[in-house]
């Protein structure tokens, strides 16, 4: 689960020792060297709008197969041009093009993400890739630890990106025999105590999720490894924890098609930044065919990608949705213009739904993001708090159309710091799986009025104002 143990150098002592607040708030005014893109500069015109580029297993589509394509998508749901300025505004923002003829399969618990994990792993012949924040050491680590070692004794290559302070803790012989047959395990920027002089490059970490197996299926979204994602889904009857170390609620899917490529080119990228080797050969990118009608583009960015793709997505998304936005969101620190932008969107009737944790392992973060709750049901947006486990997916779904999963939060240091990786999906036949998760979890949370939200004690009034001063490290 993501902030098991918090996920940056000052947050470890923020949430431990007091008297490290008065650093935090000193080192906020620092931040103006990372900061969020002004969303009206980078928005341009319709006029300006380019047709947007939809490749598949053969190559770029021409102008009538797109066009067949994005009507075929849009018919019932939202217009045309609409959804062409979102896909021609997703484009200029990211640089990564559309990918059709993917089939995906959609996880809504740990427990079978890890059993189709664990069978694609298992019949695997040339490589593995695996990278993830955390890679617990208990049953469910060992289990894949054991399983990546037999798989490297039967000569395929396993590598192993994990981040060094998610998984942060006594690790012991997890990777020893992975290692000991030839496997590669590479720590994503080691906690060195020399390494302090570089602080910056101490608070970037590596947040994503993802597992390639033969270069040919993907598996991202927002489950780490470890044994609190095989919690079943809660719902109204289920007995309430507050324990984030025991139940965890959230989403993952396998890719097959031409945009498996799209996320083996960023492991490649991390791979090489990490441990200086190409994985640019066949075995790693092999030749790659149609699987399906999904249309997806995949979303990777680093602390260095000043246009901030997934939070630009995020932001579109919200403006130009015309009938619903649901959004399940783990952290939710966004930040003035997805908050400006989710109320003018209620504002103009578009159904808004926001489900967020009622607790969390980061208390503050919880603290920072109900400092915006007042704002937003002013305006008209609906808001929901899990309360049977705890809420860690990082979903959204607009209009029946546009959906995403991924790694990354509706927070601050997921749009700033972090390594990321999200997957935007256009079809209404997705949107609906996604949905379908999304109302299970409503009926386990409990809905936050605003004539309850304005009786609150003042001491939470109080944690929530400083939650919003210190936003930026949480």
């Amino acid at each position: 689960m993501d902030r098991v143990r918090p996920n940056s150098l000052l947050l470890l002592f923020l949430t431990r020792r007091l008297w490290f607040l008065s650093i935090t708030i000193l080192l906020s005014g620092l931040c103006a060297c990372a900061t969020l893109p002004g969303f009206e500069k980078a928005y341009f015109n319709p006029s300006d709008c380019r047709f947007p580029r939809i490749i598949d297993a053969f190559g770029p589509l021409d102008r009538q197969s797109s066009i067949s394509i994005i009507e075929q998508i849009s018919e019932g749901t939202v217009s045309t041009a609409n959804l062409v300025r979102l896909m021609s505004f997703e484009e200029v923002v990211s640089g990564c093009p559309l990918v059709y003829g993917n089939r995906l399969t959609l996880f809504s618990s740990g427990a079978e993400a890890y059993a189709a994990m664990i069978q694609t792993i298992s019949g695997a012949k040339k490589n593995i890739n695996f990278e993830t924040y955390i890679f617990e050491n208990d049953e469910v680590g060992k289990q894949f630890s054991r399983l990546l070692a037999r798989k490297q004794v039967e000569g395929v290559q396993v590598n192993i990106i994990y981040d060094s302070l998610g998984s942060f803790g006594p690790m012991g012989f997890l990777f020893d025999e992975i290692e000991e047959n030839g496997g590669k395990v590479v720590a994503f920027r080691p906690l060195n105590p020399l390494h302090i002089i570089y602080p910056w490059g101490l608070n970037q970490r590596d947040h994503r999720k993802i597992v390639l197996v033969d270069g040919e299926i993907a598996f991202t979204g927002g489950i780490n490894i470890s044994q609190v994602y095989l919690a079943k889904p809660a719902t109204k009857d289920t007995a309430p924890t507050l324990d984030t170390n025991k139940a965890c609620r959230d989403a993952h899917v396998m890719m097959e098609g031409p945009a498996v490529r799209e996320l083996q080119s960023l492991f490649a990228k991390s791979w090489k930044e990490e441990e200086g080797e190409s994985l640019k050969n066949e075995d790693y990118f092999p030749p790659l065919k149609n699987k399906g009608t999904h249309l997806v583009r995949v979303i990777g960015t680093t602390p260095q990608c000043k246009q901030r793709p997934i939070y630009m997505a995020y932001l579109s998304a919200i403006t130009h949705a015309q009938k619903y936005v649901h959004i399940s969101m783990a952290y939710f620190i966004p930040g003035r213009q997805i908050i400006e932008a989710l109320c003018e969107a209620a504002k103009r009737g578009v159904e808004v739904v926001l489900i967020l944790p009622s607790f969390s392992n980061v208390k503050l973060a919880i603290h920072a993001g109900r400092s915006y709750y007042k704002k937003l049901l002013e305006n008209g947006v609906n808001i929901y708090e899990m309360k049977r486990m705890f809420l860690h997916s990082k979903t959204a779904v607009v209009d029946g159309t546009w959906s995403t999963i991924g790694s990354t939060n509706l927070d601050y240091r997921g749009f700033l710091h972090d390594h990321q990786v999200n997957v935007i999906i256009y079809g209404s036949d997705f949107a609906q799986e996604l949905d379908s998760i999304f109302l299970e979890d409503l009926e386990a949370s409990e809905q936050i009025t605003l004539e309850k939200w304005k009786k609150r004690p003042l001491s939470h009034r109080l944690i929530e104002w400083f939650g919003r001063l210190v936003k930026y490290w949480l």
